[in-house]
Parts: C-alpha cells; structure tokens; sequence
C-alpha cells in the first residue's frame, strides 16, 4: 500500500515538473498533472487522493485564495474516484473515457475561445493526457499487481 503511495507521488511530482516545464519552455499547455490525478485516484484511498490533489494545487498555484479554475482542476479527480467503478468497461478504458472527459470539461468551462481560434492546442492536450494517463495507469497497476 505505501508503494502505491511513493509511485502515485512520484508520478505526480514528474507530471507537474512535466507542466511546467513544457509550459515555460516551449509554452505547450498540456495538463498531465490531471492526468496523473485521474489515474491515481483508480488506485488510492480517498484521503490519499485527496492529498495528492491538495499538494497539486499547492504546487500549481500557490495563491491563498483558490480560482474556480484550480477548484474545478481539484474536483475532477475526486469526481473521477466516486465514479471510477460505475463504468462497464476494463479500468484503464475507464481512466481514458475520464482523462477525455475532465480536459474537454476544463476546456468548455474556461477555454472556449481555444476551439475556434486555436484547436491545435487542445488536441495536444488530449493527446498527451491521454498518453501520460496511460503511463500513469499502468505503472501504478505493475505496482498494486506485484507489490513492488
């Protein structure tokens, strides 16, 4: 159980170096640190969860007051936990169906205007979420399956 935590930090802490970086070198915005919240929460505890997600907006925004941005940015994945188990399909086709549908949630509610005027954007935000969710997933599934 504590190796699922130490993985589950681990990826988090990559993811938002990840962010950030691709952020403020390449100015790419690609939100695999929701990503990786939404992978974990298919494999912690909810007070765990709850942790990472907390230590996430620490990191992503610093500020005493939270933004609705980052507050949305906080529920997805704690939405994604309550909801993990009520999908038909194999877990990992769970976690993609809820990393599509947190960054299309995040972008209706405050990136419209990407759509129309830049849709690239977006699409490399799907497609890199995707990708890192699916890394996140199966890494922490080695981890749980063979109690590393």
């Amino acid at each position: 159980m504590l190796n699922k935590s130490i993985a589950a930090v681990s990826l988090l802490a990559i993811a938002l170096v990840l962010q950030t970086t691709l952020g403020n070198i390449f100015d790419i915005k690609i939100d695999i640190s929701l990503a990786a919240l939404v992978a974990a929460s298919f494999f912690l505890g909810f007070l765990e969860l709850l942790f990472l997600v907390a230590a996430a907006v620490f990191f992503l925004n610093w500020q005493p007051v939270l933004s609705l941005d980052i507050a949305i940015f906080a529920l997805i994945p704690v939405a994604a936990y309550f909801v993990r188990n009520t999908f038909p399909w194999q877990p990992w086709v769970s976690n993609l169906i809820l990393i599509i549908t947190g960054t299309i949630l995040s972008y209706i509610i405050f990136g419209t205007s990407v759509f129309a005027v830049k849709p690239e954007i977006f699409v490399w935000d799907i497609l890199g979420s995707i990708i890192f969710g699916l890394f996140a997933f199966r890494l922490l599934n080695f981890v749980q399956s063979h109690d590393i």
